[in-house]
């Protein structure tokens, strides 16, 4: 497995983590709806939409400074909105919306702070789970 394909699968695990620990304090089911687990699903450009508004961007970051590369995937039974922000010029990066087919598709960035910035959405609560910068070396 490549550093980026491991930082990737840390990353979903990470948000599937915080996803169901939200969905077991709410006293949801937890357990897989129609939708076997890690399945893809493709984001629409009106979804991306109505989530970017939403968004607290850590401080010190403009969204439209960033390449912003959306994917989805089931958990739990719901549609999660993945999103990686890699900030414009970086790797010849170009700012804006790309909605992309899994995480395979994503640039990753190893550290970096806020250089690459991670969302976590819930589409079907409508609701942002995670919104943070990379670590730091």
């Amino acid at each position: 497995m490549t550093a980026h394909r491991y930082a990737a699968r840390i990353h979903h695990v990470l948000a599937t983590a915080l996803a169901a620990l939200l969905w077991s304090s709410a006293g949801m089911a937890t357990s897989p709806a129609d939708e076997p687990e890690n399945k893809p699903w493709t984001p629409t450009a009106a979804l991306v939409a109505e989530v970017e508004p939403q968004l607290r961007m850590p401080r010190d970051t403009v969204l439209g400074n960033y390449a912003r590369y959306y994917y989805g995937e089931y958990s739990d039974g719901h549609r999660l909105l993945f999103g990686t922000f890699v900030r414009k010029g970086i790797r010849g990066q170009v700012a804006g919306v790309k909605i992309v087919a899994t995480s395979k598709d994503v640039p990753g960035i190893h550290d970096g702070s806020c250089a690459q910035i991670n969302v976590v959405y819930d589409a079907d609560m409508k609701q942002v789970l995670l919104i943070r910068c990379n670590g730091m070396a």
